[in-house]
């Protein structure tokens, strides 16, 4: 069985002060991939084609990452500030 390889996404969001999750469809949303320049949309399935995402984990406390086909949900304990402008990063396995 082959190891999953993980690469990190960075996603960005403006908190508004209610809503203690954040979703990000890789397919669809903006994001950036760590050692990618720019922004990157599609990365799992656009035309350079890699593989599908399997799963996704944070090395950070403050919050929880899960992933549902393409969809990234981040789940913070405590609403983010409204107007606060955040990155958070996860890694994501495929």
């Amino acid at each position: 069985m082959a190891m999953p390889v993980a690469v990190q996404v960075v996603i960005s969001f403006l908190g508004d002060g209610t809503s203690t999750t954040v979703t990000c469809d890789l397919e669809k949303d903006p994001y950036e991939v760590v050692a990618h320049e720019g922004n990157v949309v599609n990365w799992f399935s656009g035309q350079n084609k890699v593989a599908t995402p399997t799963g996704v984990f944070s090395s950070s406390t403050g919050f929880e990452a899960s992933l549902a086909g393409s969809i990234v949900t981040i789940t913070f304990p405590v609403a983010p500030p409204a107007g606060n402008f955040s990155n958070v990063s996860v890694f994501v396995t495929f």
